[in-house]
């Protein structure tokens, strides 16, 4: 049995598949939740959304840029942009756990 969702690029749907919404829809979403949240064709973000993509305050995108963690670039006296592309270079790999067997004997 398949079921139809409009606003998405895949209009008849099947169980188990994923529905990619269009830019209007998504857009849409964002609006009724109140994100601010650039369309996928925007390169580069503000801080603010980039603070709503990662889920952390605003303070906190401009410390991973002053860190040096975050890649940014200074447009004018006032505004600062990221490059979608180096949203991923903020994140600290987790060593996996060091699991140790124990002696058996």
């Amino acid at each position: 049995m398949t079921e139809t969702l409009k606003g998405t690029k895949a209009t008849t749907m099947k169980p188990g598949m994923i529905a990619r919404p269009t830019p209007e829809f998504a857009a849409a979403i964002a609006q009724t939740l109140g994100l601010e949240i650039a369309p996928p064709e925007i390169e580069w973000l503000t801080v603010k959304q980039v603070a709503h993509f990662l889920q952390v305050t605003i303070r906190t995108v401009y410390n991973m840029i002053a860190e040096g963690r975050l890649p940014a670039c200074r447009i004018s006296s006032t505004a600062i942009r990221v490059h979608r592309g180096n949203l991923h270079k903020c994140f600290d790999p987790i060593p996996p756990a060091d699991y140790e067997k124990e002696d058996q004997g």
